[in-house]
C-alpha cells in the first residue's frame, strides 16, 4: 500500500473537521427530518474537503487547492503530494 503521508495534519485542523463531523453525526440522528439529512451531507462534504486540503497543506505548503471547494481539483492536488491516494481510496477519488 502506498505511503499517503508523511507529515500530520495540524491539531487545528482536526479540531475543525471533528466539528463537522460532529454536528454530521447529530444531524443524522433526525433521520426522518430531511434538512437535517441535507445537513449532514454538507458537513460530511466540508469534512472531507478539509481532511484533504489538511493532507496537502502538511505535505506541500504552496498548493494551489486552498482556495478552491473543487473537491476534484482538490483530490489531484492531493495526489500530487501524497502519490497512491487515489488508488487507495477510490471512492473518495470517484464521487469527488
Amino acid at each position: 500500500m502506498p505511503k499517503i503521508s508523511n507529515n500530520p495534519i495540524s491539531v487545528a485542523d482536526w479540531g475543525i473537521i471533528n466539528a463537522d463531523m460532529s454536528i454530521a453525526n447529530n444531524a443524522m440522528k433526525k433521520e426522518n427530518d430531511l434538512a437535517m439529512l441535507n445537513m449532514a451531507g454538507y458537513h460530511y462534504a466540508q469534512a472531507i474537503e478539509k481532511t484533504l486540503k489538511g493532507l496537502v497543506k502538511a505535505n506541500n505548503e504552496r498548493s494551489r487547492c486552498f482556495g478552491t471547494h473543487d473537491l476534484c481539483f482538490i483530490v489531484v492536488e492531493t495526489e500530487l503530494c501524497c502519490p497512491g491516494f487515489i488508488q487507495r481510496f477510490p471512492y473518495i477519488a470517484h464521487n469527488a
